[in-house]
């Protein structure tokens, strides 16, 4: 089970607030690109893994009544974007 204290390191942190916990992944440096989860203090029980894969993805996973739930969380290039990056992302998407 996670900590409920705050935890920080290299661009990922879980912060403690009185009614719920928010798990952050971001760019150390910049703090940009981050993707996040808020849960709520009644549910932190059934939370058992926060796991940034990248800086614009993570994965957070939840333990259910009959199943256990893997929640992603990402933050797409805009089309702008180098296709050498789209393609590195989506392909990591497809891994997660």
């Amino acid at each position: 089970m996670l900590a409920v204290q705050q935890v920080r390191w290299l661009g990922r942190s879980i912060i403690d607030k009185r009614y719920c916990n928010i798990h952050y992944s971001c760019d150390d440096k910049t703090a940009f690109l981050g993707t996040g989860f808020i849960v709520s203090k009644h549910n932190i029980s059934r939370l058992f893994d926060f796991k940034p894969t990248n800086r614009r993805m993570h994965v957070l996973r939840i333990r259910g009544k009959f199943k256990n739930y893997r929640i992603i969380c990402a933050h797409a290039p805009v089309k702008e974007k180098s296709e050498g990056e789209n393609d590195q992302f989506y392909e990591g998407l497809d891994r997660t």
